[in-house]
């Protein structure tokens, strides 16, 4: 298929916008690729909510407007001459006037090209999540002599090393961009600087395989950092972009509330060890990624501790699920593969591990089934201590399988503040 549109005014290209967003832009909708037939309207995109635009005429007729339909294949032409391609919902439609049928089409995932013909091999993807600016290594800016304006220095891309997934070799690189833009009439701009990971290959990216590896990397980041967001997804053949809109899990989230103490570790506290654990983490056991499922559908998802308890322990049980052994004996043998510096300092905070373990088990076998209500830990400020403490070691418990050195000052001092640490 070769969709035209010359003439068309390229100005604030929704291609160069993220996920984080929000944005309006006009089209002209067609399905199935058939450009001969179709129907104008505006897409708004509304970043972490609905994608919805409303066309008339609709695509579908009166007879067919209460019927629950199949997803629709559709692309448009933007009125800045990019092409949208999306798979889409309907969500409403009107035949109220003679004459005039609209028709209201929800996205859920959708894409931007910046060219309008069928041939896209990229091998390279760029991408970032909330946070790389402040995580990984940025740009470095200073003002001259003079003091006009400001000197961007932006180096070239640093390669971390191959990683291979599903048979595939990747090169991992983190790469900077940056820009710049009026803000009013009073000379002064805006300066955005990016710092965003780089995946190339010596083949064609197939896409859903390279979200795939794009999503491990993302949730190895948070294990190391904290809960983040995807953010920014660009598929690149030479001059041909392909920008990616999903749905994120954020809106803003921690973006601009930058604090030095935001991080469980920095880059530089893992980045010789960084390209070793990307590897062990896209090569885990099917047991390590279920612990990771669950700690990570905790942390990002908070409802209530019990929760939380619940989410932990069943972690645990998964990891260790191919060994016939009690909840009590898998939880005190996570401990136990704890370095002892670790299980020292529990026994010092909370005293007799085994007596530790025993209530532990006991309130999550009566938050799950009601048993044993009598040797449950019902006060709830002892409850949010203990899963405090038991969420943070199933942290440093997934940071040593992957490869990171955890027996060092500063997480033990982490972890001895999160032991010291009483809530009223």
């Amino acid at each position: 298929m070769m969709i035209t549109n010359e003439g068309a005014f390229i100005k604030n290209k929704i291609s160069d916008k993220n996920m984080f967003q929000n944005f309006e832009v006009k089209a002209y909708w067609f399905l199935n690729d058939n450009q001969n037939s179709g129907s104008y309207g505006f897409l708004k995109y509304n970043a972490g909510r609905d994608s919805v635009f409303e066309i008339s005429p609709a695509f579908c007729d009166e007879t067919e407007q209460f019927n629950s339909t199949s997803p629709y294949d559709i692309c448009g032409i933007s009125e800045y001459g990019e092409i949208i391609r999306g798979i889409g919902y309907r969500v409403g439609s009107s035949f109220n006037h003679p004459g005039l049928s609209i028709e209201k089409i929800q996205f859920f995932d959708f894409s931007i090209d910046n060219f309008r013909d069928d041939s896209f091999s990229p091998k390279l993807v760029n991408f970032l999540a909330t946070d790389f600016n402040y995580w990984f290594p940025n740009q470095k800016f200073s003002i001259p002599d003079k003091g006009l304006g400001v000197i961007i220095e932006t180096p070239k891309a640093t390669e971390i090393g191959k990683i291979k997934y599903d048979n595939v070799d990747y090169i991992l690189k983190i790469g900077h961009a940056s820009s710049s833009e009026p803000q009013n009439y009073n000379h002064k701009f805006n300066i955005h600087m990016n710092t965003f990971l780089m995946l190339e290959t010596d083949q064609a990216l197939a896409e859903n395989k390279t979200m795939q590896l794009i999503q491990k990397i993302i949730e190895m980041y948070e294990i190391i950092t904290e809960p983040a967001s995807l953010k920014d997804v660009c598929y690149i053949e030479g001059n041909k972009k392909r920008k990616l809109f999903l749905n994120p899990k954020y809106k803003n989230f921690l973006d601009n509330k930058y604090s030095p103490n935001l991080f469980f570790l920095d880059y530089n506290d893992v980045q010789s060890e960084l390209l070793n654990v990307i590897n062990n983490w896209v090569s885990s056991s099917k047991e390590l990624q279920l612990l990771v499922d669950d700690y990570l559908l905790t942390v990002n998802y908070r409802l209530v501790i019990e929760n939380d308890l619940v989410n932990y322990t069943q972690g645990i049980e998964s990891y260790f699920r191919n060994e016939r052994l009690t909840l009590r004996d898998k939880i005190n043998k996570f401990i136990e593969e704890l370095p002892e510096s670790y299980r020292e300092l529990l026994s010092e905070h909370v005293g007799n591990t085994d007596d530790w373990i025993g209530k532990l088990v006991s309130t999550r076998v009566f938050l799950t089934h009601g048993d044993r209500e009598n040797m449950v830990v019902s006060n709830p400020y002892k409850l949010v201590q203990m899963t405090k403490i038991f969420g943070f070691m199933v942290r440093i418990f997934i940071l040593q399988k992957l490869g990171i050195t955890i027996d060092k000052p500063k997480i033990l001092n982490k972890f001895k503040n999160v032991l010291t640490t009483h809530y009223y």
